[in-house]
This record gives C-alpha cells, structure tokens and sequence, in this order.
C-alpha cells in the first residue's frame, strides 16, 4: 500500500476594504500574519512536504503561496484559475487528474469547495470548518492507504 497526502488550505484572511473585485482582494495584514504563524507547523521535522502544489490565481491564494514559498523550494506550484471559488468536486476532479507520481499534494483555494471537500474523503466531518476558516488561516491533512496507482479512486 502507498501512503497519500491531501493537505487542504484555505488562503490567508483576505482584506476587505479598498477592493471591489473578489478575485483581487490581497490578504489582509491580519491573513499575513495567519499564514506566516503557520511557517512553524511546516518545519517541524513532521511537518507537511508537499510533492506539488495547486494553487487558486486569486490575488489572496497567490500571496498565501508566495508566503510560504521560501519553505518550498524546489516544489512545482501550479496556479489554476479553476480552483478560484472551485466547488468541491472540480477540486476532486483536480486531484484525480494528478499524475500518480505525486504523493503529497497541497491545494491552496477558497471555501466553501475546500470545506464541502472534506466530509467526502474523510470518514468524519471536521466541525465549524468554515467558520473558523473565515477568522484563521488552517491547514487540513488527509492521509489515504492506497492500492491503485491514482491518487484518489
């Protein structure tokens, strides 16, 4: 059997006054500091190491990436206008197509599409998801024991 990771992150806290157009709201100084407070949890030696990233083209999910991005060095990030406000199953669609080499992925991308995602891999649903995704920045690590080359079914 193959271990597979699925971590699943919600951009930074996005700033909301100045911009009227969602997909070019930044991250908040709140949504910066969100993030940055993450970097520990990444370089614990158990942390997470993705193989690839995929990443909404939103202004906010960009800026969330490039935060983290000096822990990543060398990872292929892949920016996909598809995951901007993506509903969970173009997300599932997304990660079946991946090739089978990857055995960590990271999705960088919005909710509500990342928090319906969850209770579809996991046996259990994560409470309050949501609504402290729209206050903290979190990262949600799914493990899968697989037998198929696919990443997902």
């Amino acid at each position: 059997m193959t271990n597979r990771y699925l971590y699943l992150m919600r951009h930074g806290l996005a700033c909301q006054r100045g911009v009227t157009d969602d997909f070019q709201k930044p991250l908040s100084a709140l949504g910066q500091k969100e993030v940055q407070a993450q970097t520990d949890r990444f370089r614990q030696p158990d942390g997470i190491r993705p193989d690839c990233i995929f990443c909404s083209t939103a202004v906010r999910a960009r800026q969330t990436v490039e935060l983290l991005s000096e822990l990543f060095i060398g990872t292929p990030i892949f920016f996909r206008e598809s995951l901007y406000l993506a509903p969970a199953f173009r997300v599932l669609d997304l990660i079946r197509e991946t090739d089978s080499l990857f055995h960590r992925i990271m999705v960088v991308g919005h909710n509500p599409g990342l928090e319906q995602l969850i209770p579809l891999l996991s046996a259990s649903t994560i409470t309050n998801f949501l609504s402290k995704c729209k206050s903290f920045y979190y990262v949600v690590t799914l493990k899968f024991n697989l037998q198929r080359k696919s990443f997902l079914f």
